[in-house]
Formats: C-alpha cells, structure tokens, sequence
C-alpha cells in the first residue's frame, strides 16, 4: 500500500518535478515558459534593491497591455512579475494581482507620463505612495498579442525632465528617483479627510484637492455616505455624462417563446409564479420590474398566439390581461419614486425601452387579419395608456440628446453652497475660447457662465442647493463641425443629385452613385468621434447607405449593399461613433445599389415604376463629424479649514504584513492612511493593546485601494498595524507540518515495532 501511494503521489506531481508544470506552451518558436534562464543583470538588480530602504515603493514601465501578461525578450512569461520574486521592496504595475478598479487607475497614471503631463502624474505618484521608477527596455513590448508602449519613450522622458533622477543602471533595467521625495508616503496621519463622489480620475488635477490626503470614496461604500459626508473636510461631486456619446443602450428585452399560453391547462402556475414574485417585490425598483415584466410577458404570449395561430379562441383574454397589467403599470408608476436621481433615470430609460419595444409588437399584430374589432379596441387603449405611461417616465428621464448639451443626473451627498469647476482639457478643443460655454439646470434659472480661470479649471461661481436630486445641462462652446466650410466629392458625377445649402437630395438619375465629405486634422490615439445628419427615404426599400472609410482605403461596391441605413420616410436621425486610426476619413453617402445582373432595377422595384426621373428618393442634412468630449464638471464645498500638518513622526515596515508607527498627539480629529491594499482584517491597535473592530465603520476604503481609519478625538504613541489573516495563515502552517511529522513519524514507529 505506501508503494502504491508513492507512485500515486510522483505520478500526480510530475509535471512539477520535471520542470514542465511552469512552461505554457512548447510551439517552436513560442516557447512561453518561467523555466528559463535568468539574465545576470536581474540578479543584480535584486541584490542591489534588496540593499535599498524596504518602505520604498517603485512604478514598473512599460505598462502591460490588456492581457495582463508580463514577457521578456529573453524568454519569461508569466501572468506574476519577476522583480517581486527578487526583493521586499515594493512595486506598482497594472498586473492582474490588483482589484480592475486599481487597474483602471494605474493606467490612467501611465497615460498621464506618456502625455507628460508631469504634475498630474506626480499627484498620481503620492497617491501610490511611490519613490521610484524601474524601465525594463528588455520587455517584448511589439509582439503582437501583448505588446504595449515601446520603454525607451519612457527613458527619453524621464532623461530629459529634471523631476527624476537616474540612481543605477543594469544594463537593460534602469533605476530612477523621483527627485525632492524627501520621505515616503506609504503612511501618513492629516487632519484632512477628503469626501468624493464620482470617478477619481476626474479630480486628480483639481487645485484644491490634495492628492496624499485621505478620501472617502461614496460609490464603493453608500451605506457611509451621510456619515462621512458630515466628517469630511472637502466634499467634492463629480458627477458623469449620461449618453455623452449619444449612443443609445438597449433597455428593452427579446421576443420568446412563453410555452405556456392563456388557456393551456398549466397555465395557473404562472400566475401563481408571477403572485409569489410580487409578494417577495419589496422595494420600488424589484416592484417596477415585476410590472414590467408581467406586461411583457402578456404582450409576448398575445403576439405568439397570433403568429403561430396557437389558442386564438383565447386571444381576448390575452388581450384584456396586457390591457390590466399596462393600467397596473400605469398606477404604480404615478406614485412617488423615492429613488436617487440616478436610478430614477436608469429606471425611466428602462420603462421607455420596454415601453417601445410593446409597441412594435403591437404594430406587427395590429392589422393582421386573425384580429377583430374588439381584439383592436382593446389594442387600442392600451396604446393610450402606454402613452401615459411614457410621459410619466420622460419627465423622470435626464439624456444627452443633443452633442452640444450634455446632460448629468446625480444626488450631492449634502445639501449647501458649492463652488462649480469644468476642466478645460476636457472640453472638445481645449485651445478654443470657452466662454461661450454654460451650466444650466432642469429646475432652476440660473445660468452660469465662466467668472474666472484657475490651473486649466473654469470657474463659474457659487450656488446654493436646497435639495441633493439635481440635474444639469453643460454647454460646450469650444465644439466645432469638422466639415464646416467642406465641399462635398462627388465621384460618379453630380448628374441627380441636388445640393441646397445643408441639405442633399438624391433622385432616380442618381441610383448607384455616390458623395462623399473628407473630414482632416483628426486626433488619433484613441479619440471619438461622432458622425451626425439627419436623413429620409422617399421610397419602401432601405436605398440610403452609409459608411466610414480610410482615405487610401479601396471601397468595394457591394459595400453599399451591406451599408443601407433603416427606411424612415419622416426625418430621423443617424449617429455613428468612430475612433480614427489616420488624421482623415471618408464618409461615403450612396443611393443604393445596383447589381450589374439587375438591368431593369426601376422596372423591378414597384414602388419605383411610376417614379419620374427627376423624383427624390433620399435626402441627406446637416451633416457633421465632431470631437465627443465628456466635460468634467466639479462641485466643492470646504466645510473645515485645516492647517496642512503631518502626524506621523516615523514608522518602520517590520515585514510585509506589519507595521510599526509613532504619531504625534493631537486631540484633532485625524486620519491616519496606511497604503497596502485594501483589507477589512488590518488590525490598528495602541500601546494599551486596545484594538479596533473589524467592523468599525472608521475604517474605510482610502482612495479605492489603500487603508483608512478615521479618529474623532485624536491620536497619540505608538500604532501597530497587523494584517490578521497573518496568523491564522501561521496557525494553518503549524498544524499542517506538525500533522505531516505525526503521520510520517507513526509510519516511522509501526515499522519499528514489527522488526
């Protein structure tokens, strides 16, 4: 028997054992393994780090691309970086071992550097608390499945640019020092505490924000909101664009099979389903989505029932049950929400997008035959009350639907005066003048425009809210039509087609031609762009195609075909996002297409026969491409002047999972931040031994990935911090060994005894 778990047990282990357990792939060529061999200089480098102060902390460079994956010329690859086998000291990448949110954050910092914009991103540095930056030119940054930015733009910066410091080169990993970081940041103690609300990026440069400060962040923990919004000493509310883009999300749901239908023996347990459902509905937004649900669910099963002629003598009662559950729906909706602002947009949109996708149900039934004039009275009213339904929900809808006013719905955290900022870098063309731009809101007068300018910030002044629901409106004058004072191209000849100022009609002597506009002097590194114009077919067919292409970019015809654009013979509007990859595109507009194999297209197409040659069948307006822009509106409010202090004396890492601090005694309210990544079980005790609770609320989530503890009162002596998995990780270790030790040790004692 120990034979056979012997060679059960080397069995299992033998991709560890011979080697082969840390190679990914063996395609010649593409060999990706850690079983390489190691350049001297990566020995030497974690020699000479391991030398260095243990509380230093360094940025790694080249970033990573989206996959995560860590490679070098010389053959590791691996999703773990190599540097952190090497040293204690501590080091910062966008690795796949940090939280997305962090991720997101560090990548932000990247884009930063390599934009140099040095001063945001030393705001980012004492985010992160860090020292130093360590290029890696040895990266296989070009390959083509995780290649990213090419090292030496980083070297180049930070040569030229006397914020840093080359300290010590290994021949291919280079080592610089942030220059006038005279301590580290990993843990200080302010009397500051900020309060944000919105994406952390969005005030990264603002002035009045205080990077190394401690900040409470309301989205990753809304249970605290009111609590530490009263504690904070600056509250800042960046709120984000809705539909900024003008790209439309899909709220609605998809046409199904209900398999049960009115009439069919089983069918009282959907009701029942559908009763237990609304008693376990205990908040506004489960209950709003049980009614709309139930008034899907009862539109699905008419339509099926007409389209597949299934239980037809039923079809009234189907009927009548989408008429009660719309009424239903109807009833709810008309009482209070008592929602924030966001969800009530959120919930409106939802409402609309569910509400219009019954409609097109009800058009696609409406005149079949199978239906009488009681099955249409019944339709009919129901569209009346949809309709109701639908305005209830347009005035509790707040949507960019216009590129130049773009639209924001949130909740401050607090009612007061609050100081309004836009960042100019954030507008469409932040060279541009801005002060024709302005902040409007749904429910009051006001119109603020730009009082003042301060470090790239608009200021446009103070106002009081007596109410936390707002909504606002921001106008930004700096957009501009990349196709103002553009003629169009017109490469199979203008021979029908009409041009009348903004607008371009389109006959039957044009079938199969097309125009174009050349839009230039476009960004590239990952702008957007939105293509705009409004457009009608004057025809039954979709004969309007439209597509973006490349300037050297050969266009096929069949192209066209797969291009038509919706048939609307009232005006509606076409919007198409597009991200450059060249400074200039082509937007093709074409009418129609015509297969050689179709000589008599007009003679095929009966709604085209008795068409004059001259008759339009499309028309084209207002066309333009603009720069999308997500202006970054910042509300502040300063309630507590504090001094700029620090009460952290010294502190001392004693190992990666304890530290060590002296603090100055202030009677002050203070916070004190420790930046390791976020854990619930970092234990803070005092001299006395007296701990914190795991579950103390003054304990927060600094920053969205760093250590928080907030002191009403103050603090004094001496902190220990000690990150409590710790020691039932130990107490694990102990009894796993010492179990080991029985076991062989029994084995050892029975084979004793029988000899």
């Amino acid at each position: 028997m120990p034979i056979i778990f012997v060679v059960a047990y080397l069995f299992y282990h033998y991709p560890l054992l011979n080697g082969s357990f840390l190679d990914y792939s063996h395609e010649p060529g593409k060999e990706l393994s850690t079983r390489i061999k190691v350049p001297q200089y990566v020995f030497d480098f974690g020699n000479w780090m391991n030398q260095q102060d243990p509380t230093r902390r360094y940025l790694i460079v080249p970033e990573l691309s989206d996959t995560g994956f860590i490679a070098f010329e010389w053959g590791y690859w691996s999703a773990a970086p190599i540097n952190s086998l090497q040293t204690k000291n501590s080091f910062v990448q966008n690795t796949f071992l940090v939280p997305h949110s962090e991720r997101l954050f560090l990548k932000q910092m990247y884009k930063t550097f390599l934009s140099e914009d040095i001063t945001s991103f030393t705001d980012f540095t004492e985010v992160f608390a860090i020292d130093g930056i360590v290029v890696q030119k040895d990266f296989d940054w070009q390959n083509i499945s995780w290649g990213t930015t090419d090292p030496s733009k980083y070297e180049k910066i930070l040569d030229k640019n006397p914020k840093f410091k080359l300290v010590k080169a290994f021949e291919k990993w280079k080592i610089y020092d942030i220059v006038d970081r005279e301590k580290s940041f990993r843990v200080t103690a302010t009397p500051k505490l900020h309060f944000l609300q919105g994406p952390l990026q969005n005030v990264m440069s603002f002035p009045e924000f205080d990077p190394i400060s401690p900040l409470f962040m309301a989205d990753m923990d809304p249970a605290n909101i009111s609590y530490f919004a009263k504690k904070a000493t600056d509250i800042f509310v960046a709120p984000e664009c809705v539909q900024c883009d003008l790209k439309e999300e899909f709220f609605g749901f998809k046409y199904y099979n209900p398999k049960l239908l009115p009439g069919s023996a089983l069918y009282p347990l959907v009701r029942y389903r559908e009763q237990r459902v609304k008693n376990q509905s205990n908040s506004f937004e489960s209950l709003l989505n049980y009614y709309l649900t139930i008034s899907d669910r009862r539109i699905v099963e008419t339509k099926w029932m007409v389209d597949s002629k299934e239980k037809l003598q039923f079809l009234q009662t189907a009927m009548d049950g989408y008429y009660a559950s719309i009424v239903e729906l109807r009833d709810f909706v008309s009482r209070p929400w008592n929602v924030n602002g966001k969800d009530e947009n959120r919930l409106a949109r939802t409402i609309n997008g569910h509400l219009l996708q019954q409609v097109s149900f009800i058009d696609s039934i409406f005149g079949d035959e199978k239906l009488n004039i009681e099955h249409r009275r019944v339709l009919a009213l129901t569209y009346d009350e949809i309709l109701k339904v639908k305005a209830i929900a347009d005035k509790n809808q707040w949507v960019t639907e216009d590129i130049t006013d773009k639209r924001y719905i949130f909740d401050l955290p607090k009612t007061g005066i609050y100081e309004l900022y836009v960042t100019k870098k954030s507008l469409s063309d932040p060279n541009a003048t801005s002060s024709g731009s302005a902040i409007t809101f749904a429910d009051k007068n006001a119109v603020l425009k730009p009082l003042s300018e301060r470090d790239d910030w608009l200021y446009f002044g103070k106002i009081n809210f007596p109410t936390t629901k707002l909504r606002l409106a921001f106008n930004d004058s700096t957009l501009k039509n990349f196709l103002e004072n553009i003629n169009p191209e017109f490469p199979d000849g203008t021979a029908g087609i009409i041009r009348e100022d903004k607008k371009i009609s389109m006959t039957l002597d044009s079938r199969n031609k097309c125009f174009t506009y050349t839009a230039s002097n476009l960004e590239t590194i990952g702008t957007q762009y939105l293509v705009s114009f409004g457009y009608r077919n004057l025809t039954d067919k979709k004969d309007l195609g439209f597509y973006v292409s490349e300037i050297k970019e050969k266009s096929p015809k069949l192209r066209i075909r797969e291009s038509a654009l919706p048939n609307s013979r009232a005006w509606a509007n076409h919007y198409e996002v597009v991200t450059p990859t060249k400074d200039s595109i082509r937007l093709n507009f074409c009418n129609g297409f015509i297969s050689i194999s179709q000589k008599d297209s007009v003679k095929e197409r009966e709604d085209l026969q008795f068409l004059s040659p001259g008759q339009t069948l499309n028309e084209v307006q207002g066309i333009g491409i603009y720069k999308i822009s997500y202006p970054i509106v910042i509300f502040y409010q300063k309630q507590v002047e504090t001094e700029k202090k620090e009460f952290v004396t010294d502190f001392k890492k004693i190992n990666t999972v304890k530290y060590e601090i002296n603090v100055a005694e202030t009677k002050d309210p203070v916070t004190l931040v420790m930046r390791e990544s976020y854990g619930k079980y970092w234990k803070l005790c005092d001299e006395q031994k007296k701990c914190l609770s795991f579950d103390d609320k003054n304990h927060f989530n600094s920053a969205g990935f760093t250590n928080g503890w907030y002191f009403k009162d103050g603090l004094k002596g001496k902190i220990e911090l000690y990150y409590f998995p710790q020691k039932t990780y130990k107490i694990g270790a102990y009894i796993a060994i010492t179990t080991l030790l029985i076991i062989v040790g029994g084995i050892c004692w029975t084979k004793l005894r029988k000899r």
